[in-house]
């Protein structure tokens, strides 16, 4: 029998991967009663996908690799298809160099050196795994051996030589130095089906690894969210948590050309909270703008825990750029550049004049906006090419990758917040619980399921 009835009224809040893939999961588990509230007109969250000159490009979420079989399975089930990403190349801007990605990890090592760490990379990667949980970080914190930073965990297992390698999914994607990111993210990242293929695709061999959605990552979820009860552009005005979850919250209606605005007010059984789980965003959705003299109704707990959570905001910078010939179509630069610089530069599609450039910001937006495309205008300016605004075509920054420090979770962060779910009938979904990447987003979603809801685990 079911922990929670399947019949219950369940209110999901935020329509991007952990929203949409825990009302995908309580769907297949029979859960009939699911509403998801989306604040903005279209759903997807961080994957945001745009379309030009009849090309797909991802500006959020893009690569899928073996390790995706959460993924791979629902873009079975919805009919969503992919394609094989193109090859890779670094590149250093000081000394205006190009290196293949198997001189540049080898620079500073032996390739004997680099092979036997990397094999060894395997061993330790599956010891590792009995220290982490299912989903989630709940117990982390009782192992010291994985409660540090990733850097010291390599040089704790002898593993230093594969520094150059990790700093390009983890420090050029924005998760931080490898001095910063905590051991438990970087292994849940890190694991052996994806760190094999970080090593055939950098070493050059064949391979039908990493993979983009053809149609890109939002029109995947857009799939998705056909078979959800999802109610866009829904601006939640209140949320009062009792015995009941009472939601107020404003939706447009269309009447003609005109868009007015109604409210509506509905109970619910239970919540969900799929939105980035930092004390700003939470206590803003918590926040009673019915009344604006009303304190915020999060508990002392939760605004103590989510008070612990920091990010690494990143930026995505698109130009169009006619007749450019990049050395490779996917360019890591490195050594990693300081924060505002890019760090990856993309063409998807050869004869496709988007360039994408992907760089990361601070949570004071130093650099900011200006900062941030002036500098991707200055690395256009290396290659030969003079861009000015009128070739922008996009710029998107993104709260990402929410997160606390190694000391929050040596202090048993994660136990205490998995201790909270279901506590005033709420739960917790997304990269905070899970690590900001999407197949760990959806373990999470569907493990949240047969753990608090269905009792199957």
């Amino acid at each position: 029998m079911a922990k929670i009835s399947k019949s219950s009224r369940i209110c999901i809040v935020g329509a991007g991967p952990s929203g949409l893939s825990v009302g995908y999961y309580l769907q297949k588990a029979g859960y009939t009663d699911v509403t998801i509230l989306e604040k903005l007109p279209e759903v997807g969250g961080l994957c945001n996908s745009i379309t030009y000159e009849q090309k797909s490009f991802d500006l959020g979420a893009n690569y899928l690799t073996p390790a995706y079989k959460k993924t791979l399975a629902i873009a079975k089930d919805v009919g969503a298809k992919l394609y094989t990403e193109t090859k890779a190349i670094c590149y250093d801007p000081k000394t205006d160099k190009y290196r293949t990605i198997l001189q540049h990890v080898t620079k500073n090592a032996s390739f004997f050196s680099f092979a036997w760490q990397s094999l060894r990379y395997f061993i330790e990667r599956k010891r590792a795994q009995k220290h982490l949980p299912v989903a989630g970080f709940a117990g982390v914190s009782q192992h010291p051996e994985i409660a540090c930073t990733f850097k010291e965990w390599l040089k704790d297992k002898k593993l230093t030589a594969l520094e150059p390698l990790f700093e390009i999914p983890i420090s050029l994607m924005g998760y931080g130095r490898l001095d910063e990111i905590p051991a438990p993210y970087a292994l849940t990242y890190m694991s052996i089906p994806t760190f094999w293929n970080m090593l055939v695709f950098g070493a050059g061999l064949p391979t039908r690894w990493p993979k983009r959605f053809i149609y890109g990552f939002q029109r995947f979820w857009q799939k998705v969210s056909w078979n959800l009860t999802v109610i866009k552009s829904a601006e939640i005005k209140k949320i009062e948590r009792g015995n009941e979850v009472i939601i107020h919250f404003d939706v447009p209606e269309h009447n003609m050309n005109d868009k007015n605005t109604r409210t509506e007010v509905r109970e619910f059984d239970y919540l969900i909270v799929a939105v980035p789980l930092t004390f700003n965003i939470v206590s803003n959705l918590f926040s009673d703008k019915l009344d604006l003299g009303k304190p915020c109704s999060l508990t002392d707990q939760e605004k103590r825990l989510f008070g612990k959570v920091v990010t690494n905001p990143y930026c995505m910078t698109t130009f169009i750029i006619k007749d450019l010939s990049l050395k490779r179509r996917l360019i890591n630069i490195l050594p990693v550049q300081k924060i505002g610089y890019p760090y990856v530069v993309t063409q998807q599609f050869p004869g496709n004049p988007l360039v994408s450039f992907y760089s990361r910001t601070t949570e004071r937006d130093q650099p900011d906006r200006k900062g941030i495309i002036a500098a991707a205008e200055a690395l256009i300016l290396k290659w030969g090419r003079v861009v000015s605004e009128d070739d922008l075509f996009t710029h998107d920054r993104w709260t990402y990758f929410p997160h606390v420090p190694v000391l929050a979770i040596k202090e048993g962060f994660y136990d205490e917040l998995e201790a909270m779910q279901g506590k005033n009938n709420t739960f917790y979904v997304g990269g905070l619980m899970a690590f900001e990447l999407i197949e760990p987003i959806l373990n999470y979603s569907e493990n949240l399921v047969k753990v608090h809801f269905t009792g199957k685990e």
